[in-house]
């Protein structure tokens, strides 16, 4: 009966389960921690690659005038410069290959922004290969996906895409202060300095305009005029007229490819376009109906994530040559 006891109370052997128990742990853990290192300087590789794909996209942009083919070929050659890991192969540690992206994976989400998805994913065919997912689940085949993105903005120093259908004058010195672009003899202080925008920052940030459609005059016109104008450039293809056309190019970005620039000249529209300058003015507004300038911090206030869509661009025309003849009626 005592021997009995001996046996029911003696647990030597319990040491060596639990140790072996530990082991598994431990072990468990290590694979984890070496799978969670992995992921994140995968992620880290793939985030360099996105980055540097981006900027190479933006400067695709301004270096083409904005050819978003080029952009979109510069980025995907940018990013497979760029190595990310494969994951653990055995016996060869963790194995590398380029970052390879295609075109659907370079995108432009905005004026002025391209943004760029880089990956190790199944659907990719580059999964990141991990060791604790086979351990905890022996009919999984171990790999994983890891993502990472970037979007850059540009602008062109000399052209701008994204135009809205307007052109008001550049803005001069006003000797006489009577809003009116009206130098010679008898007001010799007024001049337009053609190589440099009048508009100065920060104190013209925040100033008021009201503008209203010019009268067609070339022998003077106000500072608060502007004239309703076609794209394309005149000297860079053929200027798409009508109602339609200059409605939607009010509401937003028809082109993104479509640059202006300094020296191109803009075919006037004929018409007045009062009905659709109020319809394409209420559709951009609506895009973003709670924005408004705040006076104090010198900005616009949106919710609308990457800055507000009533933000607009529009090509100033050079005051000292007015309207001008061009073939088919007058341009700026």
């Amino acid at each position: 009966m005592r021997s009995r006891l001996r046996l029911l109370r003696d647990r030597s052997g319990v040491s060596i389960i639990l140790v072996a128990v530990s082991l598994v742990m431990i072990f468990a853990f290590a694979v984890l921690a070496l799978d969670v290192g992995t992921l994140f300087v995968t992620r880290s590789q793939l985030q360099n690659a996105a980055d540097a794909a981006a900027l190479a996209g933006a400067q695709g942009m301004i270096e083409s005038l904005g050819d978003s083919a080029t952009a979109v070929d510069w980025a995907m050659t940018l990013a497979g410069e760029n190595e990310a890991f494969l994951g653990v192969e055995e016996g060869s540690g963790n194995a590398r290959a380029s970052v390879a992206i295609t075109e659907e994976d370079v995108t432009f989400p905005g004026d002025g922004l391209i943004r760029v998805n880089t990956h190790r994913t199944a659907a990719s065919g580059d999964p990141l290969r991990t060791i604790f997912l086979g351990v905890i689940d022996p009919l999984s085949d171990g790999f994983t996906g890891v993502r990472a993105n970037a979007t850059a903005s540009y602008f062109y120093n000399c052209g701008s895409s994204c135009m809205r259908p307007w052109s008001p004058p550049d803005r001069w010195f006003d000797a006489n202060d009577n809003d009116l672009y009206d130098p010679g003899p008898g007001n010799p202080d007024e001049y337009y300095d053609a190589d440099a925008t009048g508009y100065r920052i920060p104190d013209d940030i925040g100033a008021q305009v009201v503008f209203k459609l010019g009268n067609g005059s070339q022998d003077g016109f106000g500072a608060d005029w502007y004239y309703a104008v076609d794209f394309p450039p005149v000297n860079k293809g053929n200027p798409i007229s009508g109602a339609d056309q200059y409605r939607e190019w009010i509401e937003g970005c028809v082109d993104e490819a479509m640059v202006v620039e300094i020296g191109d000249t803009l075919r006037c529209e004929p018409g007045n376009m009062v009905g659709p300058t109020k319809q394409g003015i209420d559709a951009l507004i609506a895009l973003d109906p709670g924005a408004y300038w705040d006076a104090t911090a010198q900005e616009v206030v949106s919710s609308v994530p990457g800055g507000s869509p009533r933000i607009i661009k529009l090509a100033l025309f050079d005051p000292d040559l007015g309207r001008v003849d061009i073939t088919g009626g007058d341009g700026v």
